[in-house]
C-alpha cells in the first residue's frame, strides 16, 4: 500500500485516470486506524478501484476503517510458485530428527527455542532475519545446544533444500495486523512437508487439510504435535502428501485470472487485457508476493 500511496495521490488529483489495484499488507496496523494517517488513507482510498487482502479479517476490516465501499474490498489468497513443487534431491541429510522453521515477521521463535529445551533429542533449525537473530539473542541469550540460528538469506535452492531436509516444519505465528506467514505455509505445503502451523487469524483462510494447527503460544500443544509427527513418520508423510495436493488450488496459473479480473474488467473477446492488444507480450506474470 505504501508504494501505491503516490499513485493514489495522483488519481484524487485526477492526474492519474487508469485502474488502481491497492494490496493490503500493513494497512490495517494501529497507527493507520487513528487519528490523521486513517482521514488520510481514507482520503487516499477513494482513488482505488480495489482494495484486495491476504486474510478475510483484513477484508472485512477494509471498509468499516477507511471507509472504502465493500464491493471494492476484496479477499485474495496469496500464490505460490510451481517451482514448489518439485523434488529436491541435493537436501542434506541429518542424523537427528529435524525440526525447520522459516521467515520473518510475526514469528514467536522464543516459543520454539522453549520447545527445543524440552525436545534435547531433536535439533531445531531457524531461519530468520537479522532483526529476528538479534532480538533472540536479548530474549533467547542461552539456547539449548540442540537449537541452531541462522541468518534466512538464501537463495531458492539453499532454502529449499534446508526445508526439503527437515522431518518436520514449524510456523509459531503470533496475531499480527501484517499479512504474514501465508506464502511461507503455501511452499511448505508445496514441498509436502508435515507442518505445524499457528492457529492465528488468516491461517483458517489457507488450510482445509494437511496441516496440524495448534492455539499460538501453547507450548504444550507445540511439543504435542511436533512430538507426534517425529513418532508417526507415516502419519507426517501421509501428511506432507495431502498438504501438497490441497495447496494445488493456490498456484499462481489459478489465483491470477482473479487479480486480471480486477486490473482489467474489459476484456476483448479472446479474453485478453486492452492493455496488452497491441503488445508483444503472450502472458501477465502477478508480482512476487512477500514472505
Amino acid at each position: 500500500e505504501d508504494v501505491a500511496a503516490p499513485l493514489l495521490l495522483l488519481k484524487r488529483l485526477h492526474l492519474y485516470r487508469g485502474r488502481l489495484v491497492v494490496m493490503n499488507i500493513a494497512l490495517i496496523c494501529d497507527n493507520n486506524r487513528v487519528g490523521f494517517r486513517r482521514w488520510l488513507w481514507s482520503q487516499l482510498l477513494r482513488g482505488a478501484s480495489a482494495v484486495v487482502s491476504h486474510t478475510r479479517v483484513h477484508a472485512d476490516a477494509v471498509p468499516t476503517t477507511f471507509e472504502v465501499e465493500p464491493e471494492r474490498s476484496h479477499f485474495m489468497h496469496f500464490a505460490v510458485d510451481e517451482t514448489w513443487f518439485a523434488s529436491f534431491p541435493w537436501a542434506p541429510s541429518h542424523l537427528a530428527p529435524q525440526v525447520v522453521a522459516a521467515g520473518h515477521a510475526g514469528r514467536d521463535y522464543e516459543l520454539l527455542i522453549d520447545a527445543a529445551a524440552i525436545m534435547p533429542d531433536v535439533q531445531f533449525v531457524i531461519l530468520s532475519s537479522q532483526d529476528n537473530i538479534d532480538r533472540l539473542r536479548a530474549t533467547r541469550s542461552d539456547p539449548p545446544g540442540n537449537v541452531l540460528i541462522r541468518l534466512g538469506d538464501l537463495s531458492h535452492r539453499e532454502l529449499a533444500g534446508c526445508i526439503a531436509s527437515c522431518d518436520v516444519a514449524v510456523l509459531p505465528l503470533v496475531e499480527s495486523q501484517v499479512s504474514t506467514g501465508q506464502t511461507v505455509l503455501l511452499e511448505l505445503m508445496a514441498m509436502g512437508v508435515a507442518t505445524v502451523v499457528s492457529d492465528v487469524s488468516g491461517v483458517a483462510d489457507y488450510i482445509t487439510a494437511g496441516v496440524r494447527t495448534v492455539p499460538p503460544g501453547d507450548l504444550g500443544a507445540l511439543v504435542a504435535a511436533v512430538r507426534r509427527l517425529l513418532d508417526q513418520p507415516d502419519e507426517a508423510s501421509a501428511l506432507g502428501e495431502c498438504a501438497k495436493d490441497q495447496v494445488r488450488r493456490f498456484t499462481a496459473q489459478r489465483t491470477w485470472p482473479r487479480m486480471s479480473e480486477l486490473l482489467f474488467p474489459e476484456r476483448d473477446p479472446a479474453g485478453r487485457p486492452p492493455a496488452l492488444l497491441d503488445a508483444d507480450a503472450t502472458s501477465v506474470s502477478p508480482a512476487a508476493e512477500p514472505r
